[in-house]
Formats: C-alpha cells, sequence, structure tokens
C-alpha cells in the first residue's frame, strides 16, 4: 500500500510483523520438483496459514511454471511490442543519452589508469623484495613461501566490469606471497605511500569490514584491497602472464586478467576471504555472458541503472540503499533470463522486475546447494542462510553473492530504503514503458530517454525534512569526522522509523563549504501517520546516533554536527533541480515542525530558543553530553 501524496499515511502499512513473511527462495536452476522433502516440509510450516493453506497455495504456484524466479515476477507485465528497428533505435539512442551524461571515460583517461596501475604494480614489486631482505632471519622461510615472486594486482568493480565513469575510482586487489603481511600493508606500504610523489588523500582504513587503504595517484582514485595467499604456485605461474593495467574498459572488457579460482580460499581468513572474492564476483558476473554482444547490452543497462540510482538518491551502500556489486548483479539477473535483450529492453525489464519482487525473497545467480559447499580443501564458512541464521532472515532486500561463501550484500538496505527503492522503481518501470511505446517525453520536449534521468522531485513530495550537516573548520578534521558521520548514519534513519513514522533518506552529500568550516550536508524525508502528532521528543529518536559521535575518540573542537527538522517551504535552494524548483512553491506545504539540534555544543553560534517550537532541552535531553575541550 502507497502512502497518499502530501498526505498522511494509515497505521497499518508501518506494522513490520504483518508484512513480514517466512520465505525460502531457490534460484533459477533449482526447479521445485529438485527441493528435498526437508525444504518443503519447512515452507509448509512456516508459510503463513499453517500446513493445509501452504500446501494449497504452494500447488497454485506451480502453475507458473517450474521456474522459481519466474513466480516472484508473475505480476510484471509483458514490455510493449515494438519493431527490431525501433528497438536498435532506442538502444543507440540510450547509448547517446549515456554519452551526453558523461558515463563513459575517453580514451585519454583510459591511459592515465592504465599508467597509474603500471606504476602500482612496479611499487608493490619493489616493497615486496625489500620485505625479503628485511626479514633476513627468516630468508629460508620467506624462500619457500614464495619471496621470489611478486604480487600481482587485479581490478574489480565497475573498472573491471568496464562501466566506471571518469571519475570513478579503481578497485584493485593485491595478491601477495606468505611473506608480506595485512600488517606490512598498513605499515612499511602506506609508509612508502606517502613518500611517494604524485600520491594524495592517503587514508588507511585497517579497521573497517574490508580493510582498505583510499589514495589518489597521479589524479587516479584508488582503494587498494589486501590478501596474502598460500599458494605460491598459483601465484607464480599468474605472475608471468599478467599484463599491468589489463581489465576493465580499455580492454573491450576485462576477460583477460588473471582468473582467482576456488583454491585460492585455502588458508585465507576472514577479511582475506571478503577482499578476494570482490574479484571472484566480478569475474563470475563477466562469464555470464554469453555472447560479446550480450556483454556490451549488459554494460550500458548497467550504466544507465547506475546513473538512475544516482540522480534519484539511491547509489549508497552505507546510508541503506544500493551500492555498485548490488546494482551490478541486479542487471546480470535479468540479463541471463533474457539473454537476447536489447539494451533498451533490457533497461525496461529491470525496472519491471523489481517493481514487482516479492522482497525478501532473495535474487541468486546461482543454484542453492552451490551456495552452502565449500570448494575442495577450502573451510567451511558461514553463508547465508536465513533457515539457520535468525539475523539473515530479519534481511529485507536480500541480493546473494554468487560465490562461496555466499553472503547478501545488501544487507545494509533497511525498510526506510526498500520502501523507496519500490517506488522508483514503480515509476522508472511506468517511465520505461512509455519510451518504448513511444509516448514518454523528456526534457528537451522530444520523446527520449532523458526523462528516465529526471529527479523525481524528492524535495516536493513531503511535508518535512531533516537537515544533517557535518562541519569542520580544517579539511583534515572534515574528511574524519565526515567518515564516522557518514558511516553510522544508518543509525540515524533506524531512530526516525517508527510505526507513525515514514523516514526516506535521500542518499546524497551536499558539499558547501565556506570561509569559516568545510560542511556537508543530507537529508531525510519524513511523513507521519494520520492523526499522529508531530511535535515529538526528536532527541530520544537521535540519541543513539548522537551518542555514537560523540563517543569518537578523535574529535576536536572543531567538529560539529547540526541537525534541524524543517518544513518543505524552508528547505534551502540548493538542493532543488530545476523541474522541483519549479513544483516548490505550488506543493501542499506540510506541517512538520522545525527544531535544531547539535550532537555536542558547537563553536557555530546557537539560534536563540524563540525561533524553535521546540525547546533544545526537550531536544537533547536523553543525550549525555561529551564535554570539548
Amino acid at each position: 500500500m502507497e502512502a497518499p501524496a502530501g498526505g498522511g499515511i494509515p497505521h497499518n502499512v508501518h506494522n513490520r510483523s504483518r508484512r513480514r513473511k517466512d520465505r525460502l527462495s531457490t534460484s533459477s536452476n533449482n526447479p521445485p520438483s529438485s527441493k528435498p522433502a526437508a525444504v518443503q516440509q519447512w515452507r509448509a510450516k512456516h508459510q503463513k496459514g499453517g500446513g493445509a493453506k501452504a500446501a494449497a497455495k504452494s500447488r497454485s504456484k506451480r502453475t507458473t511454471g517450474n521456474d522459481p524466479q519466474a513466480r516472484r515476477v508473475a505480476k510484471a507485465r509483458p514490455p510493449p511490442n515494438i519493431s527490431p528497428e525501433d528497438e536498435e533505435r532506442l538502444s543507440s539512442s540510450l547509448l547517446d543519452v549515456c554519452t551526453a551524461r558523461n558515463l563513459i571515460e575517453s580514451e585519454d583517461g583510459t591511459a592515465r589508469r592504465k599508467k597509474a596501475m603500471r606504476k602500482l604494480q612496479r611499487m608493490l614489486q619493489d616493497w615486496s623484495g625489500s620485505l625479503v631482505k628485511g626479514k633476513k632471519a627468516k630468508k629460508a622461510r620467506a624462500k619457500a613461501a614464495g619471496a621470489e615472486t611478486p604480487p600481482i594486482l587485479l581490478s574489480f568493480g565497475s573498472y573491471r566490469l568496464g562501466v566506471h565513469t571518469p571519475d570513478a575510482d579503481v578497485d584493485c586487489l593485491v595478491l601477495a606471497p606468505r611473506h608480506a603481511t595485512r600488517d606490512d600493508f598498513f605499515g612499511s606500504w602506506v609508509r612508502i605511500l606517502k613518500q611517494k610523489k604524485g600520491v594524495e588523500d592517503l587514508h588507511p582504513v585497517s579497521s573497517a569490514y574490508t580493510p582498505v587503504i583510499k589514495f589518489v595517484m597521479d589524479g587516479v582514485k584508488i582503494d587498494l584491497i589486501f590478501a596474502s595467499i598460500s599458494n605460491e604456485v598459483w601465484l607464480r605461474e599468474h605472475a608471468q602472464c599478467v599484463k599491468s593495467g589489463d581489465g576493465g574498459a580499455e580492454d573491450g572488457g576485462s576477460e583477460r586478467e588473471v582468473d582467482v579460482d576456488d583454491s585460492l580460499l585455502v588458508g585465507l581468513d576472514e577479511a582475506s576471504v571478503r577482499s578476494v572474492n570482490g574479484v571472484r564476483v566480478a569475474q563470475y558476473l563477466l562469464s555470464t555472458m554469453s555472447s560479446p554482444r550480450q556483454l556490451e547490452n549488459y554494460r550500458l543497462t548497467l550504466r544507465a541503472v547506475k546513473e538512475w540510482a544516482r540522480v534519484q538518491g539511491m547509489y549508497s551502500n552505507v546510508l541503506g540503499y544500493l551500492g555498485g556489486v548490488n546494482w551490478a548483479i541486479l542487471v546480470c539477473f535479468v540479463c541471463i533470463r533474457h539473454p537476447d535483450a536489447s539494451s533498451a529492453r533490457l533497461l525496461h525489464l529491470f525496472f519491471e522486475t523489481f517493481a514487482n519482487w516479492n522482497w525478501p525473497d532473495p535474487v541468486m545467480l546461482t543454484p542453492e546447494a552451490s551456495r552452502h559447499v565449500p570448494p575442495r580443501n577450502v573451510d567451511a564458512r558461514p553463508v547465508w542462510d536465513p533457515r539457520e541464521n535468525y539475523r539473515d532472515k530479519l534481511h529485507v532486500m536480500p541480493i546473494i553473492t554468487p560465490c562461496y561463501p555466499s553472503m547478501n550484500s545488501s544487507f545494509n538496505v533497511g525498510e526506510p530504503g526498500l520502501r523507496r527503492m519500490r517506488d522508483e522503481f514503480r515509476r522508472a518501470a511506468r517511465v520505461s514503458r512509455e519510451i518504448l511505446s513511444g509516448t514518454a517525453t523528456g526534457e528537451d520536449g522530444k520523446k527520449g530517454w532523458s526523462s528516465l534521468f529526471e529527479r523525481s522531485g524528492f524535495f516536493g513530495q513531503h511535508g518535512a525534512y531533516l537537515r544533517v550537516d557535518v562541519a569542520a573548520t580544517t579539511e583534515d578534521e572534515f574528511l574524519r569526522w565526515f567518515g564516522l558521520c557518514e558511516a553510522r548514519m544508518r543509525l540515524l534513519i533506524a531512530g526516525l522509523e517508527s510505526d507513525e513514522i515514514r523516514a526516506y533518506p535521500f542518499a546524497r552529500f551536499y558539499r558547501r563549504d565556506t570561509k569559516e568550516e568545510y560542511v556537508s550536508s543530507f537529508f531525510v524525508a519524513l511523513r507521519f501517520a494520520s492523526g499522529v502528532d508531530r511535535d515529538v521528543r526528536w532527541g530520544e529518536r537521535v540519541s543513539e546516533y548522537l551518542h555514537v559521535v560523540n563517543s569518537f575518540e578523535g574529535r576536536t573542537a572543531g567538529m560539529d554536527l547540526r541537525l534541524e527538522l524543517l518544513k518543505r517551504a524552508d528547505l534551502p535552494r540548493f538542493v532543488f533541480d530545476g523541474s522541483e524548483m519549479l513544483r516548490r512553491d505550488g506543493a501542499e506545504g506540510g506541517e512538520g515542525v522545525r527544531m535544531e539540534a547539535r550532537a555536542t555544543p558547537s563553536l557555530a553560534t546557537r539560534k536563540k530558543a524563540a525561533d524553535r517550537e521546540v525547546s533544545p532541552s526537550e531536544n537533547i535531553s536523553p543525550l549525555k553530553r561529551t564535554r570539548i575541550a
């Protein structure tokens, strides 16, 4: 049930316990007839209504065919019937729009990336050699561990898939011999980067879920992760054939890069497995494309989907939406199901498929059985399994990685993000259908794809918005402070969400530096259930988030966090695009309250309490303040 535009919403739409059902899904390669008896019994026991009802429901589902994934999109409308000529024209037009939106890198940009990666490969070889010399007491052991074999550099992510934009970073994995450890990587290797000319904005994050070093080399943004492998024979053999800088869009695809096989998982710790699986997932997605044409269509469709998500403010793992790997798996799923479809048709089928998807049923590219069985000689590891793991059962939008150990790549998505993505999938399905049928009008007054990339009016649809300003007096302080506040922002969003209030985050930070401070702004739209008193104790809802950021040991007096609840009419002009500005004054106003809250006392001047409809003490009373020296 969708919320009425601009108004209240009934309480019952928020009842998560009533909306959620226990579901067990299988992949498109595992037909119902092959399910074990235990799985059938699990379905009968857990599906709403109990045994007899569930059995009848299961029998009725079989009329949709033997493809379990097909049943989840049975409600989807078939795409419009258009001629092959029109379909080819629309695909060509989609490419033109993507090019005009600067989504495809120039040859000069590609050459710069290749040059930076070659330089990085040479530096890694020198670093590995220096480690051997520095460990003379362990020389024999180091040699046996493959000390004479240099590390190899492999790309993954958007660069490996060939869909990166000109300003995108390059995700790289260092596969190193055993004598190079993660401590060395975040120790001596970081020191080398600090001293290297051309390296800027160096940020090692050793405590991250997947430890990473972020930096810029010769103008190219790089995210570098690490794994030390025990298979020295494999490493030595492949080190000879790796071409530095190969892979990505510049060679028409990354198929020539070294494939990381299952044997490399032997002996790896959890962090290394996560690091290696970034490459394994990318190579798996590429391997599913049966022809160069299908690969070309996949890339163009993925470029368009990612740009659409950015425009709508829904491209961010950290903020409760989807990131690059999530979108890549979803588009791959549609391409596998429609191998002969053009990019124009694939784009429409993508939106139609997931506008009608029965979440939390998972999206899976591989058979269920293969996700649970470890490769030979590889230790068994936890995999995503809602039958065995209660936390997995709570995931609202599971998108499962295709390589062992399979994980939910979208575990960060919560109810607010899923709700908004559903709304936008439906809108995009309607717009793309109009484009295919020739009834859509774009920004330029002509029928075309430009209408798909128009923002849906986020800042004109709701009555109240929470503005979050992250600020600091120096750039270095700002980067550290912003990283913490952004990483914990999901706590804030979850605190705002309740049976009475719906939260709609917009996944974009607006950088608005001044002479006094560096500042970035983030917005969450709010809708209230019918009859709910909007003069609520907001401090209690944001207290957990504020407690976490207040506890940051590296915080200084120059770091500030400001929260302000605004009516639609009070939103700053910089958040509106042209079409939203036209709708701003004419839209029905909300009845949101206005308040301001801070994580701790700030250097910035406070507004007078008389300007607020909620007093400062009422907002902040649940929060234990931290004194800043």
